[in-house]
C-alpha cells in the first residue's frame, strides 16, 4: 500500500471513529427520558400548566385523577431510577392547581404504574399496571388515600397493561391492552367482563362486540380513564411510533350502541398542541420534549404528563453500575 492510500485509510478510519464517538457523546449528553406531571384548570384557554417538580432519582408519570370529598387526588407512577422500577404515589391538588409533593402508597417487588382507581359498592379499589408480576392485582383502600392492601389477583397476565373499567347496563367491563411480545410499543385492545364477587377479581369473555381491530398497532394503549366532555363520553389512547413510546394521545368519543363498543377518533394532543400552555420550561426546552402519553379531565382539571430528555450524572452512574453488575453475574455463571 503506497503512502497516499495508507493516509486516506487512516483518515477514513478516524472519520468513522469520530462519527461513532460523536454519536455516543450526543446520546450521553442528550440524557435519558424523564416525565413530570402537569395540571391546569379545564377550559382556561391560554392558561399555563403547573408542574410537579421531579428529582434526579425520581420522576412522575401516568397521573390519573380521582375526586374524593370535593378534592382532587392524583395517583401516579413514581419511578425510582436507582431501583429501576416504579411504585404508586398520590398527590393532593389544590384548587389553585398547585400539586403537592406525592407520598408513597403501594410498593412491590415488581414494577407498578398506571394506577386506575374506582368505586364499587361504596368501596374504593385500584387496578395498577402490574404485568411484571405476571398477574393483574386488585387493591382495596383501607384509609383513603394512603393505606391500601392487595385483596385479589388474576393469574397469567404477563402482557396485560393499563386497564380501565366502565359500567354498562349494570355490568362492569375492563378495557385493557396486551403488549406484543416482540415490541413493548405495540399493543392490541381487548374488552372483558369483570366480576368482583367477594372482592375476588375475575375476568371473562365480554358479552359485547368490539369495533377495534384485533392486530397489534401503535395506538391501542390507554392514556387515561373515561371522562365526560361536551355531553359525550371520551377517553385518551396513547399513540407511539417505532422507537418512540408515547409521542401523543388520540382522543376518542366512546359509546355502546346495540351491544357494540364504538370508539371514534376526534382529536390529537401533543407537545406542539400544548406548546403555549406548557410555557418556557428551563428543565424541558422545546427541543428536548418527547411527547404526551397521559390525558384526563377530573374535578375541573386537565391532567397530562410530559416526557422529555434530561441529562443526569446519577442516571449515568446507575447505568454504569447496572452494566458492571450484569458483567459480574455473567462471569460468575461462566465459572
Amino acid at each position: 500500500m503506497d503512502s497516499r492510500r495508507c493516509w486516506r485509510t487512516i483518515c477514513s478510519g478516524k472519520r468513522v471513529t469520530g462519527m461513532v464517538l460523536g454519536k455516543i457523546l450526543r446520546k450521553v449528553l442528550r440524557g435519558e427520558r424523564y416525565y413530570t406531571v402537569c395540571v391546569r384548570k379545564y377550559g382556561s384557554g391560554n392558561g399555563l400548566f403547573q408542574f410537579l417538580p421531579f428529582s434526579e432519582r425520581y420522576w412522575y408519570a401516568d397521573p390519573l385523577g380521582f375526586e374524593y370529598n370535593e378534592r382532587l387526588y392524583l395517583f401516579m407512577e413514581i419511578f425510582d431510577r436507582k431501583a429501576r422500577k416504579g411504585f404508586i404515589g398520590v398527590s393532593v391538588v389544590e384548587e389553585s392547581g398547585v400539586i403537592l409533593p406525592p407520598e408513597k402508597v403501594i410498593q412491590e417487588e415488581w414494577h407498578l404504574s398506571f394506577p386506575f382507581v374506582f368505586v364499587h359498592q361504596e368501596k374504593i379499589y385500584m387496578l395498577p399496571e402490574s404485568s411484571g408480576s405476571g398477574k393483574l392485582w386488585l387493591y382495596r383502600c383501607r384509609n383513603f388515600p394512603y393505606q391500601w392492601e392487595a385483596v385479589s389477583s388474576v393469574e397469567g397476565r404477563p402482557f396485560q397493561v393499563d386497564t380501565v373499567l366502565f359500567e354498562y347496563l349494570g355490568k362492569l367491563y375492563a378495557l385493557s391492552s396486551d403488549m406484543d411480545s416482540d415490541s413493548a410499543y405495540r399493543t392490541r385492545e381487548k374488552v372483558e367482563l369483570v366480576s368482583l364477587e367477594g372482592e375476588k377479581l375475575e375476568l371473562s369473555e365480554a358479552d359485547m362486540e368490539f369495533d377495534r381491530k384485533r392486530e397489534y398497532d401503535y395506538q391501542s394503549r390507554a392514556a387515561g380513564g373515561f371522562y365526560h366532555e361536551d355531553g359525550r363520553w371520551k377517553r385518551a389512547v396513547q399513540v407511539s411510533e417505532e422507537g418512540i413510546y408515547g409521542r401523543r394521545v388520540e382522543i376518542r368519543e366512546v359509546q355502546v350502541r346495540e351491544g357494540k363498543l364504538e370508539q371514534n377518533p376526534c382529536g390529537l394532543i401533543d407537545t406542539e398542541e400544548l406548546r403555549d400552555a406548557l410555557g418556557n420550561l428551563a428543565f424541558a426546552p422545546e427541543k428536548n420534549r418527547i411527547g404526551i402519553h397521559t390525558y384526563n379531565i377530573v374535578h375541573g382539571m386537565e391532567i397530562v404528563d410530559l416526557s422529555f430528555w434530561h441529562f443526569s450524572l446519577w442516571e449515568l452512574w446507575y447505568r454504569i453500575r447496572d452494566k458492571v453488575d450484569m458483567l459480574l453475574k455473567a462471569r460468575r455463571v461462566r465459572k
